[in-house]
């Protein structure tokens, strides 16, 4: 694989728009997919493999100095499949930046130190309890269709308020 700057992981809609923008620009492009790009990009590499092998991965990635995730299985499969793509994804980044480089360049970049400051919610599951919260302060989560009602609620007072909606006829 001839070197390139940018790695996109993904070649559905997102991975794509972004290919395409970053190839306009005349920057050096691979996406990366387990099917291969339907038709070719002038300029744009396509690999295709499976990222969740860590030495696909690390061969798909090496060199490159950004990698955009834009990985997205079918919406049917997201609970099996996108955990281990997201995690591929991550390491194959951090092949590229180790973890201490990042603290050292969020000494002078804010956005790279909220970056490494945010990590852990990458690095273990992600698992959302309220319970202490509930208990000391005897709070309740809003169940998801009160919470869809209320949105949808506010949403539409919005719009009936809204002199921009008196324009348009609403």
């Amino acid at each position: 694989m001839d070197a390139v700057d940018h790695v996109v992981l993904g070649a559905g809609a997102v991975g794509m728009a972004i290919a395409e923008a970053l190839a306009r620009r005349g920057e050096s492009v691979r996406v990366v997919n387990r099917s291969g790009l339907r038709e070719p990009i002038a300029g744009v590499q396509s690999v295709t493999g499976d990222i969740t092998d860590p030495a696909f991965a690390a061969s798909a990635t090496r060199g490159a100095r950004v990698v955009y995730q834009a990985l997205n299985p079918p919406y049917h499969r997201w609970a099996q499949e996108f955990p281990g793509l997201q995690a591929a994804a991550i390491a194959a980044a951090q092949a590229i930046t180790p973890a201490w480089q990042m603290r050292a360049l969020g000494l002078v970049n804010r956005t790279v130190r909220e970056i490494s400051e945010m990590r852990y919610e990458f690095d273990e599951p992600f698992v959302v309890d309220a319970s202490r919260a509930e208990t000391a302060l005897g709070l309740r989560a809003t169940p998801l269709a009160d919470a869809v009602q209320q949105t949808v609620r506010w949403y539409r007072d919005q719009a009936i308020a809204s002199p921009a909606a008196d324009r348009n006829g609403a």
